[in-house]
């Protein structure tokens, strides 16, 4: 029986993550198979989209689990990204947290 053409370097990597992922993998791997993916011609939207295709089947913890190592080995600072984020002074009409809200105020 003929075998099926094998999957070109871009997609095997790409599926490659998408399987790391079901299976709640440990950082390095996603790592190198994210450098695989880029070095074979993928791109960040590639890789971003292959997360967002497996988010129904394996779970979105999963997804969220993996994507700061993904975000880390496509070269995005997720923690500079996070340091840049103001905290609103309002949140589902609450006052977030360490901003005075009008219980938090007493009488003179």
């Amino acid at each position: 029986m003929p075998r099926p053409p094998a999957l070109d370097e871009r997609t095997a990597a790409l599926a490659r993550l998408a399987a790391l992922v079901a299976l709640r993998s440990p950082g390095p791997a996603y790592a190198a198979c994210v450098d695989t993916a880029l070095a074979a011609g993928a791109t960040v939207d590639d890789v971003v989209g292959t997360l967002r295709t497996v988010a129904p089947t394996v779970g979105l913890a999963r997804v969220v689990a993996a994507a700061p190592t993904v975000a880390a080995a496509v070269g995005y600072d997720l923690d500079a990204a996070l340091e840049t984020i103001e905290a609103p002074e309002h949140v589902g009409g609450l006052p977030a947290a360490g901003v005075a809200g009008p219980r938090s105020r007493r009488p003179a």
